[in-house]
Parts: structure tokens; sequence; C-alpha cells
């Protein structure tokens, strides 16, 4: 078949299902129909998630896990009290010297676990603190030239991490991977800060029901 025809046809097809659909929606569509036609290899042991909600979150969470495996393995002989530091003095270095309020927030942690991890990344002097001269009460930090110095190799060492889990994916799935995902992390990444004491319900009614409403 002619694959202007065939193009053709695949497109009339995508919108009868979906006819507000743009170009950009069918493009992805595609792409992933034509990719689901290939031998794919089995996943958690056999033990797949029965609906796509459910089968990502586990995706993402598996990845996640072997993330941070290999990112421990990686920085275990630096002087790091965990893991997290890392994402405190990567959002120290871009955001500046910070109230620990705004650092924990932005790294969405629990008020007292942020509390903790940074008292130990003071007590490994990986960052400093100082009265807040605008506000009494608050204490802002910064990175120490010792916690740069730890970061630049962090950097390093998770570049070889990144390159051990996605070296072998195309340009092209990391890139369509990121344009699929960020507009969950926009969604969510400001509201879930302002959810911590909502219910579950709450949240499902904010998220769910006043989407499908609209």
């Amino acid at each position: 078949m002619n694959k202007v025809v065939q193009l053709v046809n695949e497109w009339d097809a995508f919108e009868r299902i979906y006819p507000d659909a743009r170009i950009e929606d069918f493009c992805r569509y595609y792409l992933i129909s034509q990719r689901e036609l290939q031998p794919q290899e089995e996943l958690f042991g056999g033990f797949v998630p029965p609906e796509p909600n459910a089968y990502l979150m586990k995706l993402m969470g598996w990845i996640v896990g072997i993330f941070s495996l290999y990112a421990q393995i990686a920085l275990r002989d630096l002087n790091l009290p965990q893991l997290e530091s890392f994402y405190f003095l990567n959002s120290l270095k871009y955001l500046g010297e910070s109230r620990k309020t705004d650092l924990i927030n932005a790294n969405l942690f629990e008020f007292s676990t942020g509390i903790d991890i940074l008292n130990r990344m003071t007590k490994a002097e990986l960052i400093s603190e100082r009265t807040d001269p605008s506000d009494r009460r608050s204490r802002l930090v910064n990175v120490t030239p010792k916690g740069e110095e730890i970061l630049n190799q962090c950097y390093q060492r998770l570049s070889k991490v990144g390159q051990i889990m996605f070296g072998e994916m195309p340009e092209e799935d990391k890139r369509l991977c990121i344009q699929l995902l960020r507009g969950v992390e926009n969604r969510h990444s400001t509201y879930c800060l302002g959810a911590k004491n909502k219910t579950l319900d709450e949240i499902y009614n904010d998220m769910v029901t006043s989407r499908q409403n609209l």
C-alpha cells in the first residue's frame, strides 16, 4: 500500500475515535501503536497490573527504585549522610540561599524528615545556616565549599548512572517520554504541597472529578 494512503487511513481511523484530537496526539498514538506490535519483554516477572494507570505507576516506581540502588552505589564513598542530601544540595545550587521550609517543600519532603536531613548535612559541613534577618524565627541555609565540591562529584557519578540506565534508549524515545510526563509533573508538583492535610477523596475530587466536569 502507498505509504501516504496508509497514513491517511490511519489518521481517518484515529479521528473517528478521537474527533477533537490534534495532529501531535495522532503522532504519539501511531508511534505507540507501532511499538506495541514489536515483541515485548516480560516485566515484573509476569505480574503485570491489569489497567494502564496501575501499570504506569508500578513501572515508574520500579525504575525509581533501580535508580536509587545505582545512585547509592555511586555515592556511597562520598561524605553524604544519605542519598536525599544530594537533592537538597542540588536545589540549593540553583535556588541559592533558602529558608529551610522552602527547601523542604521544594523537594516534597515532610517537614520533620527534611529537618532531620538538613541537620545531618549541617553536621557533615555540607551546608551552613544562619538566622534570617527578615524573620528571626526562620533559618537560612546555603551550600558550603565542601558541599559544592561533593555536589560536583555527585553530578559526575550520577551522569554515569544515567548512561547505565538510559544509554541504550534512542534519543527520540527519551524526548517523547519527557513530553508525555512533563504535564503530570506540572499538574501535581504545586498542588501536592497543599494536599498534605487533605483526604484521598478530597484530592480525588480536586484532581479527577473537577476535571471530568469541565
